[in-house]
């Protein structure tokens, strides 16, 4: 076959099967975008999808540790409680622990350094100022005494300082400890540090440490018009 006739014959199937191929590859794309469509209807589902997977394994994440999912240290107020026969205001200023205090069965827990103020000012007397709430019984000093019974070993540490040894107080139901006889000062303290460091014990268990961040203490009392 002269070789014009063979070039002739190869060009004619090319000139069928080019637009044949881009009619299928046309095709092709309709049905992917079809299949993939980020623009519409489908984008809505996809997206609606995807939000509701994410918020059901940060829920589950949640329930086994609360502090997942972009937790950041901060310091939370109370809703203001007005006493019907006094009218004393009082409020509480918390923070959690950046480390856990301990777990349950499937669950990690945070200890809470709290402050109570009523009318604007740290509570005093019989109502204790400044706590550590932790989720279990404190391990008291002792058994002598009610003062032994009513108390409990510590040591704690501020930013880059020096540990100190102090015994500290503890309520009634024994799930909060207190640093008794000095707790306008230790609030002092925490006002003029970033990072606060707790070891105590539970009740026949092994001493544990949790940590605080302070910053921002100053900050929040004077925008909430609360006093030491």
């Amino acid at each position: 076959m002269p070789e014009e006739a063979t070039t002739e014959k190869y060009f004619r199937k090319s000139v069928v099967l080019i637009p044949a191929a881009i009619v299928a590859a046309a095709l092709v794309g309709v049905w992917i975008y079809q299949a993939f469509d980020l623009s519409g209807t489908r984008a809505r589902k996809f997206a609606d999808a995807n939000r509701e997977l994410n918020n059901e394994l940060d829920a589950r994440l949640r329930s086994t540790d609360p502090h997942c999912c972009g937790w950041k240290p901060h310091w939370e107020k109370s809703s203001l409680s007005t006493n019907p026969i006094d009218g004393t205001n009082t409020e509480f200023l918390s923070t959690e622990s950046v480390t856990p205090d301990g777990a349950d069965a499937d669950s990690l827990h945070y200890a809470k350094l709290q402050m109570c103020f009523q009318n604007g000012r740290l509570c005093s007397g019989r109502t204790v100022g400044v706590a550590l709430d932790v989720h279990g019984m404190v391990e008291p000093a002792g058994y002598g005494s009610d003062e032994e019974d009513s108390s409990t070993s510590v040591r704690l540490k501020f930013d880059e300082e020096k540990l100190v040894r102090q015994t500290w107080g503890i309520t009634e139901d024994h799930e909060a400890l207190y640093p008794s006889g000095h707790q306008k000062q230790f609030l002092g303290q925490l006002m003029q540090h970033k990072k606060l460091i707790v070891e105590f014990s539970y009740y026949e268990q092994a001493p544990r440490t949790v940590t605080f961040e302070l910053s921002g203490l100053a900050d929040k009392l004077k925008s909430d018009n609360l006093m030491p």
